[in-house]
């Protein structure tokens, strides 16, 4: 990773391109099913003024500098959208009441949980990291953001899909039928109390 505070080479934006940014950006196409407008725009960005520095000499070495940080902002967004999924995967494949879990695991709820939170973890870490290098260096909260992701895909693939395809309809139908007899039971209730008190309070 090239040192804070200098000037970047073509090199440099082709070793980022090439390294971390192609295993991120391929695992969230994969996962995802699609190219993030967001990348697109900073690829966008990278081409035009790499560009530029071929066309124009005289600015070559400020272009290289701007390809380098839209290539660093491609980077940093592919990795914190791939973290961010695996977070949202996990919200929509389990059921709402923590005591549910269990039936959608593969694993020990405490394992689950452990794994969560080491993930967790690792994520504010990566924010941490990036907010102290706002301004100076964006790639140091590269590979935290992809390792909080990675540790994010471990805990997820502890949830089994069939499993959780087939429960989580049962979950909420069951949910609904709950509350729909209790409905009833209040409504037929208060329907039995007016009743009584029609015949039992003497009218004049």
């Amino acid at each position: 990773m090239p040192p804070l505070n200098r000037s970047y080479t073509e090199e440099d934006v082709y070793r980022l391109l090439d390294g971390t940014f192609k295993d991120v950006f391929a695992d969230l196409v994969i996962l995802t099913g699609i190219k993030p407008a967001e990348v697109l725009f900073e690829l966008e960005a990278v081409l035009s003024h790499l560009a530029v520095s071929k066309l124009h000499p005289e600015e070559a070495q400020k272009n290289v500098d701007k390809a380098m940080n839209h290539m660093q902002r491609a980077s940093l967004d592919a990795a914190k959208m791939l973290y961010i999924t695996f977070v949202r995967r996990i919200a929509n494949a389990l059921p709402e009441k923590p005591e549910h879990r269990r039936y959608v695991l593969n694993c020990g709820d405490s394992e689950f949980i452990r794994l969560v939170t080491k993930a967790e973890e690792l994520g504010l870490n990566a924010r941490r990291i990036e907010l102290q290098n706002m301004g100076r260096n964006p790639n140091e909260a590269l590979d935290p953001y992809y390792d909080a992701a990675t540790a994010m895909r471990d805990a997820y693939l502890r949830i089994d899909p069939d499993k959780s395809r087939t429960f989580l309809p049962l979950s909420t139908r069951f949910f609904v039928e709950q509350h729909w007899v209790g409905f009833l039971l209040g409504v037929a209730s208060s329907a039995v109390v007016a009743v009584a008190s029609w015949l039992l309070i003497p009218t004049n």
